[in-house]
């Protein structure tokens, strides 16, 4: 908006140009005008009959609500780094992998021209337990005194490798 006075009765201000500090986030910019043309009623430009002086004036662009919610899938270990948290509008993250089975502390920062609409600048992620599940196969036999062996499967994670020691009394 500009502000005008003392203009011939039937004379307006036509075009004028509005020059800003900046388009980011700011609480302390300014917006300068200049470069103003003034024609009368007949749309003839008379702005050299006019002494123009320019005041700047205060540009306040506040930051825009983003929200800390990225996309977080359920973890499960799986012996490599995964990633915790992703998307979200204008946010980065630190801190965000983890291997094993515990929980996590992401922290979110916002772009340069944002805040949170939260408030919030960490989120917490769990990283869940493995299941594993370790079978004996079923032995059944007569004692014959010879030592026999026995078998063992596992599902659950893949490329688990199962060890087993036999301790005899």
């Amino acid at each position: 908006q500009i502000t005008v006075s003392e203009l011939v009765s039937g004379h307006s201000v036509t075009a004028v140009t509005l020059t800003t500090s900046t388009t980011n986030a700011t609480s302390s910019g300014t917006i300068t005008p200049s470069a103003a043309t003034i024609k009368n009623s007949s749309s003839t430009e008379v702005t050299t009959n006019y002494s123009i002086s320019y005041s700047a004036g205060k540009l306040v662009i506040n930051r825009a609500a983003t929200a800390t919610t990225g996309n977080c899938a359920s973890l499960t270990y799986n012996g490599a780094s995964q990633t915790l948290a992703s998307g979200g509008s204008h946010v980065s993250y630190s801190n965000n992998s983890g291997t094993n089975a515990t929980t996590y502390s992401v922290t979110v920062t916002a772009g340069s021209n944002y805040t949170f609409s939260d408030g919030t600048t960490s989120k917490t992620f769990t990283i869940t337990n493995a299941t594993l599940n370790v079978t004996a196969t079923d032995y059944t036999g007569t004692y014959d005194g010879a030592a026999h062996g026995i078998t063992l499967s596992g599902s659950g994670v893949t490329g688990a490798t199962i060890t087993y020691s036999e301790s005899l009394s």
